[in-house]
């Protein structure tokens, strides 16, 4: 969502609020205009809940300030308001204190400002129905990439990059003009005749940068009309978690029906090297128990060796797959037929048997249904 509403309010309910939609992504004015007073702030209401919404108050009703603070504990921000005493005309409990984000040496900027002025245009514009995303005194949220001067009627507002930023009046700037000329020299900024003042402000509008004077006491309630504008990226959100799951679904389908074909592999290799045993369980263990009884009987010792030389190979590449098995007794050789992804793993797994003392043959690798398979032939060595 590109766009924003901007409302200026005036130094009092009775005089023109001024108002203006700006869209970030085309850099333009969508639509303007200006309330007579307070009481018609209802007529855009729809206007603000269709799109962020900054509220600006006149930068001469607040006083920005600065406070250090050991820390950012509750404790220490409500010290604030004693800590400034000593800058006040006013009773500080009087006054609302807004607290911005941490500086260097952990100053803190404060925005002091009349409880009264707050809760005031606080409780019109809830009861006007407009959903405000924050209240700023006008020069504060501006950001610039080098000194300016913007003209809004007969008033400026200065806004310098990393420096507080001020209002004046038009016929003070002479007057200010040795402080601000360490700054560098201002460049003015005028409206276009045809163009509302809030034109030049609206494409400066830096939200992060201000302190949101609805804070603390005065923080607004978010209602139901405050998440409407955030349907349509909670549905796209669903929807995207929707087809996730459905790509996990599909996914745990297609592991499902390959371990399927496994298990029927296993079970057709379990019955052609135990066709005696009826049911397959635990082929591991079943194939232990059937070496042991072989081993404590006594028959075919020459197989029973060969098979235990290649179980340290099958445990360290658990890629390969035994396809076949045969022993010959004459020649007194195991044949084994492997499969795996790639021939590089069936020749690391010839290897391991090689390493372990047996006279290995390795037969000529194939590529069979994306996998690699070869023949293996282990003799017993004298």
């Amino acid at each position: 969502m590109s766009e924003f509403l901007l409302l200026r309010l005036g130094r009092d309910p009775d005089v023109p609020i001024e108002w203006l939609i700006w869209d970030r992504q085309a850099s333009r004015m969508s639509d303007s205009g200006q309330l007579a007073h307070a009481g018609e702030l209802p007529a855009l209401a729809t206007a603000s809940n269709a799109r962020r919404c900054y509220v600006l108050l006149p930068q001469e009703q607040v006083l920005l300030t600065e406070a250090r603070l050991p820390n950012t504990r509750r404790g220490s921000l409500a010290a604030i308001p004693y800590q400034l005493e000593d800058q006040l005309c006013d009773d500080p409990a009087e006054l609302h204190f807004a607290v911005g984000q941490p500086g260097p040496e952990r100053r803190f900027a404060v925005v002091v400002v009349a409880r009264t002025l707050v809760g005031q245009w606080r409780d019109r514009l809830v009861d006007a129905g407009l959903a405000v995303d924050g209240l700023f005194a006008e020069a504060q949220c501006l950001q610039s990439e080098q000194p300016e001067a913007i003209v809004q009627g007969e008033r400026l507002l200065v806004s310098i990059p990393g420096e507080r930023s001020l209002a004046l009046r038009r016929d003070e700037r002479e007057h200010w003009l040795p402080l601000l000329a360490r700054y560098g020299t201002l460049e003015d900024v005028v409206p276009p005749p045809d163009a509302p003042p809030l034109a030049t402000l609206a494409p400066r509008i830096a939200p992060q940068q201000g302190i949101d004077l609805l804070q603390g006491d005065f923080r607004l309630q978010r209602d139901a009309s405050r998440l409407r504008r955030w349907r349509l990226p909670a549905l796209l959100t669903l929807l995207l978690a929707v087809l996730h799951f459905a790509g996990l679904g599909l996914e745990h389908y297609r592991l499902s029906q390959q371990k399927s074909a496994l298990d029927d592999e296993i079970a057709a290799l379990f019955q052609s090297a135990l066709p005696d045993t009826r049911r397959m369980v635990n082929p591991k263990a079943q194939l232990a128990r059937q070496l042991d009884e072989l081993r404590q009987r006594h028959q075919g010792p020459p197989f029973l060796r060969l098979v235990q030389e290649t179980l340290p190979a099958f445990a360290r590449h658990d890629g390969v797959q035994l396809q076949a098995l045969a022993y010959d007794q004459a020649q007194a050789a195991l044949r084994l037929r492997l499969r795996a992804d790639d021939s590089g793993t069936l020749e690391r797994f010839a290897a391991t048997l090689a390493a372990s003392g047996q006279r290995v043959q390795t037969g000529a690798s194939r590529r069979q249904d994306n996998a690699s398979e070869v023949e293996i032939t282990l003799e017993e060595t004298p």
